[in-house]
């Protein structure tokens, strides 16, 4: 009796392995579902937190400044030197102020809107590391940042032009927020031209606009640290311990965010998790997702994104680690 006991006990004890084995196998080819991490505010449309005519008053004019700026990046790249020794040197001479580029960010200061890569989303949207075009416009702000910095050091009356028009580009690269690169150097930009704004003001014995500035920049601040590191911490995450956690997150994100950042940063992240999600069924889903969306997506820059994250191979991906 006893050995029939134990006869049975052993069956069943096997029985239960395999059907846990079987379990395992069923799990890990299933996608992962979205955790806590997906509420009401990482499942948000971003928002510039600070009006724009509060830290430049002329900036008004509609009109959209693509050509400018496509003009300062055309014209660095033909003449990076001229900028690249004003930066360097510390320095300028009257005939840098005529530079294209550092005329064109001035011109464009006034402007509430720019299209600058909006006609141009492969020079964004993809897996290189380098973003030649963004770069570019960004060494002519470091530029036009530095001349700011000599003439108001020279007390210069127009010196606030150009730190107006540092923040003014950077306004309107976090408008547009194609990838959070771009949202973040915008950012950053915003962050340069109000540090020196609110100086001239302290300068001028002007308070009232110091502190509204101030305040504004605070703003700013606090914003992205709460509303947008967060989530960018998750996406962009290449810790084994965060990704393993938040596939089903990022999955969530890529389909159904409100905000289309997000939605292209997901969809590039899910190109990298064709190859290295934990779980099968992670990877499986990733493809399958990313396949659909470059078929039948309606936003241009997500479809963009979703194309190169099809199109990512096993030897280019080994080469982004």
């Amino acid at each position: 009796m006893w050995g029939n006991r134990l006869g049975w006990g052993i069956s069943g004890a096997i029985v239960l392995f395999f059907l846990f084995v079987i379990y395992l196998i069923i799990a890990a080819g299933q996608a992962s579902e979205p955790t806590k991490f997906i509420n009401a505010n990482t499942m948000a449309t971003i928002k510039v937190p600070l009006n724009a005519v509060d830290v430049v008053p002329s900036m008004t004019d509609t009109a959209d400044s693509e050509e400018q700026y496509r003009l300062a990046i055309a014209d660095y790249k033909q003449h990076p030197t001229a900028y690249d020794t004003i930066i360097k040197k510390r320095k300028y001479a009257a005939s840098d102020l005529k530079l294209p580029g550092v005329k064109a960010l001035l011109d464009a200061r006034k402007s509430t809107k720019a299209t600058i890569f909006g006609a141009n989303l492969d020079d964004l949207i993809n897996y290189d590391n380098e973003k030649d075009d963004l770069e570019a416009l960004l060494k002519v702000a470091s530029t036009v940042k530095m001349i700011g910095l000599l003439r108001n050091a020279d007390k210069e009356k127009d010196a606030s032009d150009y730190f107006e028009a540092v923040f003014s580009l950077g306004y309107k690269l976090y408008e547009e927020r194609l990838r959070f690169d771009e949202l973040s150097r915008g950012d950053g930009l915003m962050g340069d031209g109000l540090t020196m704004l609110i100086q001239i003001a302290d300068k001028a014995g002007n308070k009232t606009r110091a502190q509204a500035l101030k305040q504004a920049n605070a703003d700013k601040i606090n914003y992205y640290k709460n509303s947008i590191e967060p989530i960018n911490a998750v996406i962009s995450s290449i810790d084994p311990t965060t990704v393993a956690v938040h596939p089903g997150d990022v999955m969530k994100l890529a389909m159904d965010s409100p905000e289309r950042m997000w939605r292209i940063e997901a969809v590039m992240k899910l190109g990298r998790q064709r190859y290295y999600s934990e779980r099968k069924g992670d990877q499986l889903a990733a493809n399958r997702v990313v396949k659909q969306l470059a078929k039948s997506e309606t936003d241009p820059a997500v479809k963009t994104a979703a194309k190169a994250a099809r199109d990512l191979t096993i030897e280019k991906y080994r080469m982004l680690q």
